[in-house]
């Protein structure tokens, strides 16, 4: 396997000192868009589903023209972290049920498909990485639940795009934070994460654990979910590897 360098979710043009509009007009089309709870709530709600609506078409464009883009670059290059917002407040409690429709999961179903197929087709690797409040490992059965509900989420883009298929074949990375250490990753991944989920999830540097003892650490927990680990020397990310 050939070694790569990729870069994370944001695309930039290589000229900062272009003016505002030009960039915007340059890197807009690459990258996703947002929007907020508090937004959402002071609209109607036909006017909020109507954003939610155009910010998906765009931002899943946006991945099909980054991933495009890192097509063009040479081998070593072929490698991108996806942003994690192309479905706005996909899990929130208020609006996660927009997500659950099904003229927008047919959607994304449909969309999703060929941008799998076509990072494949230019041979670019693809991960994600949900935000460092994804604690699988805490000691507070809530916060297990929502960054169960937030890993998955992020599985659903995986399998929308046809990965999760096989080990490895799409990587989506989280912290070992969370008191519970090593069992509660265990736990959480052997027991509660969909088999497309535990094909795609890596181990990333710890903020408790200490740095000498964690490759051990990894060890004991990849283990423990059937796998062996292996290091990435520079954030000192695990990935299970099958014994």
């Amino acid at each position: 396997m050939n070694k790569r360098i990729g870069f994370a979710c944001k695309y930039m043009w290589h000229d900062q000192t272009q003016k505002k509009k030009l960039l915007e007009e340059i890197q807009r089309p690459l990258n996703t868009r947002s929007t907020t709870v508090q937004w959402l709530n002071r609209q109607t709600r036909e006017d909020a589903e109507q954003r939610l609506w155009d910010i998906m078409v765009h931002n899943i464009q946006s991945y099909a023209n980054l991933i495009e883009y890192v097509g063009s670059l040479t081998d070593e290059l072929r490698m991108v972290r996806l942003g994690s917002d192309v479905l706005p407040v996909y899990t929130e409690p208020t609006w996660g049920y927009y997500w659950r429709k099904p003229d927008v999961r047919e959607y994304c179903e449909k969309h999703f498909a060929p941008i799998g197929e076509r990072a494949r087709a230019l041979d670019v690797r693809l991960s994600m990485h949900p935000g460092q409040f994804t604690v699988l490992a805490s000691d507070n059965p809530e916060i297990v639940d929502r960054s169960i509900e937030e890993f998955e989420y992020h599985t659903d883009i995986i399998r929308w795009m046809g990965y999760g298929k096989t080990f490895q074949d799409f990587k989506c990375n989280v912290h070992i934070s969370g008191r519970q250490g090593p069992a509660g990753i265990i736990h959480a991944v052997n027991k509660r994460l969909s088999p497309e989920a535990r094909n795609c999830i890596t181990i990333e540097n710890d903020d408790v654990v200490g740095h000498r003892s964690l490759p051990r650490t990894c060890r004991h927990m990849c283990i423990g979910i059937g796998h062996t680990p292996s290091l990435g020397p520079h954030r000192r990310i695990y990935t299970a590897h099958r014994r």
